[in-house]
């Protein structure tokens, strides 16, 4: 019984993204990956609207089916350790099934260096985030209820280019922040063209609000790699710092990483203190060095081939959190918003 209306749920999800993505869609809870809006708001401090990355490789399909490889059930799993086990009862989080692409497709087409995604195959997935974000809006959102945006991978560049598209988003609505981790390498000037005429800025420190935080991190050892952009805006997500001072791993509290070809016991794995960082200006991205506790998590399947590439987005996640929190408090104290 249980195997039967798993599949159904499954089923529900394919027909339904099989057509145009509409704010009807979102209706349908079988659409969301979460949609916590049981959780009442008085209770909640704010919302966190989350996108997660994508590693699968398909090659018989362009977006990703989620009756393949039990991707559905595995994509909750993952947001699930990214978002509510992290954030906690205090966040209400919405995460939206969206059709992103597989890794080989979006890593050629997202460093293209395009000014715009309209008339491409990512075109879909943003359309899927306006689609479910604007349905929150309508539904569980009240004017100045803090809401943070939090992207990973793939999902960063979806939410950003969701963000720019819709213009409702503000922060006299309740935009506290965005974080973006992988989201390709852009300059100041271009995330400012972005935005423009919108109270909209790159984050400057810890606590402004209003503000968008990228950074696309990879290993201290890693060659230059070929999307490499010289003085690029970055952040880092440790200090919270856009200069080169780096970061030790006693200031990153915890790392969370999730693998589905682990025991259902051991899937979730939390490392304390799991890396450094420091900003390499010449490539435009966050260089992270792996602590010795790392080793026996790298001698596991973590950090090995696709599965790198969701990996590397979670390393930050324990000072992701923290930094969420500081905002919204200083986001309610300049906007006196009450309860």
């Amino acid at each position: 019984m249980k195997r039967l209306l798993f599949f159904c749920f499954l089923s529900s999800i394919v027909l339904l993204f099989s057509c145009q993505s509409s704010n009807k869609a979102y209706t349908r809870y079988p659409n969301w990956v979460l949609r916590q809006n049981a959780i009442p708001r008085y209770f909640a401090d704010f919302d966190l609207f989350y996108i997660y990355p994508c590693s699968f490789t398909l090659n018989d399909t362009l977006y990703l089916s989620w009756a393949e490889k039990n991707m559905a059930e595995e994509t909750t799993n993952f947001t699930i350790s990214q978002t509510e086990k992290a954030f906690g009862k205090k966040t209400r989080v919405f995460c939206p099934f969206v059709r992103l692409l597989p890794y080989e497709e979006y890593y050629e087409l997202a460093y293209a260096n395009m000014k715009s995604y309209e008339e491409t195959p990512l075109q879909p997935a943003i359309d899927d985030a306006c689609d479910a974000f604007q349905f929150y809006l309508d539904n569980y959102h009240s004017p100045g209820r803090p809401y943070v945006f939090f992207g990973q991978g793939q999902g960063s560049l979806v939410l950003y280019e969701a963000l720019k598209r819709m213009k409702n988003i503000t922060p006299e609505d309740g935009f506290v922040a965005a974080y973006f981790s992988g989201l390709p390498p852009r300059t100041s000037e271009t995330m400012l063209e972005d935005f423009k005429n919108r109270p909209i800025v790159p984050a400057n420190g810890q606590f402004d609000t209003g503000v968008l935080i990228a950074w696309d991190p990879i290993e201290q050892s890693a060659p230059k790699p070929d999307y490499a952009l010289s003085n690029a805006y970055v952040m880092n997500p440790i200090s919270w710092k856009t200069d080169t001072t780096p970061a030790s791993a006693d200031d990153n509290p915890y790392a969370v990483f999730y693998n589905c070809l682990f025991p259902v016991r051991i899937r979730l794995q939390t490392i304390k203190n799991p890396a450094g960082a420091t900003i390499d200006p010449s490539i435009g991205c966050i260089r992270f060095k792996l602590n010795s506790t790392m080793d026996e998590v790298r001698s596991q399947v973590f950090f090995h081939d696709s599965q790198y590439y969701a990996d590397r987005h979670c390393i930050f996640l324990g000072s992701i959190v923290s930094n969420a929190r500081e905002r919204v408090r200083e986001y309610i104290f300049k906007h006196n918003w009450k309860k």
